[in-house]
């Protein structure tokens, strides 16, 4: 569980995660502390996108998300990123033989 850390194993993931994320956002000036609040408003998932697959995301998003739903429009903007990177990159269509 991310928010709030129930297994002593879940709090080294979590470190670990962190860490790694961090390592990835060096090079975009950028910096994740706490995972569940610097993820929240989508600006760091963005970055962490843009960073991973070295693409600018295709559609507008709230630079200072200062209301919930903009920070929750970033967030769908993200989600939207990665299925479409999914669905078009590495989902390959299973060949029917007939």
């Amino acid at each position: 569980m991310w928010g709030g850390v129930r297994d002593p194993g879940d709090r080294g993931e979590q470190n670990t995660f962190t860490r790694w994320c961090n390592e990835h956002l060096k090079c975009v000036q950028k910096r994740i502390a706490n995972l569940q609040a610097d993820l929240a408003d989508g600006l760091r998932l963005i970055a962490l996108l843009e960073v991973l697959s070295q693409k600018k995301l295709g559609r507008k998003y709230n630079q200072r998300p200062t209301f919930r739903q903009m920070q929750l429009e970033n967030v769908s903007v993200a989600l939207e990123f990665l299925e479409h990177q999914f669905t078009s990159h590495w989902l390959v269509p299973a060949r029917l033989e007939g």
